[in-house]
This record gives structure tokens, C-alpha cells and sequence, in this order.
């Protein structure tokens, strides 16, 4: 269980701020993965990439099910709005 930090001035398009969670070998496992625009995504990792939890929108709306690379809703699940 640890807290992995993202630089404040990277360029990517999400914005990752912090990951705070389980790893293996390195990477992310199971946890939280925080984004500097308020959404926040709860699951497990494959690879370090995000394959099933909830993604909070910073909206108040939530979706539960397959997530792909960078928080995209992928495969079955369900959003609540």
C-alpha cells in the first residue's frame, strides 16, 4: 500500500494527480487514481491500466463497470446521473 504523486507540470490529457492504493512488482493494482479536474477512479489495474471499478465524475454523476486506458467507460456498465 503506498501513494504514487504526478508531476504538477505534465503534459498528459487526463491530468493525473496521485494514485493512492495497492501495487505489484511497481505498479497499480487495486486503489484510487485521483485526476487534477476532480474525477476519480476506484478499481483494480491490469498492467497498470484501469480495467473494472467506478469512475466518480466531478459532476456528482458515477459509472460502474469495464474502464479503458484514461477513464473511458469500456464494455458493460452502468452510468448513474
Amino acid at each position: 500500500t503506498g501513494v504514487l504523486f504526478f508531476e504538477e507540470n505534465r503534459n498528459d490529457e487526463v491530468g493525473f494527480q496521485r494514485f493512492e492504493g495497492d501495487f505489484e512488482e511497481g505498479k497499480p493494482r487495486k486503489g484510487t487514481l485521483f485526476l487534477r479536474n476532480g474525477d476519480r477512479y476506484e478499481g483494480e489495474y491490469s498492467t497498470s491500466i484501469q480495467v473494472r471499478g467506478k469512475i466518480y465524475f466531478n459532476n456528482g454523476n458515477y459509472y460502474e463497470g469495464g474502464v479503458r486506458r484514461c477513464k473511458e467507460m469500456h464494455g458493460e456498465g452502468t452510468l448513474y446521473y
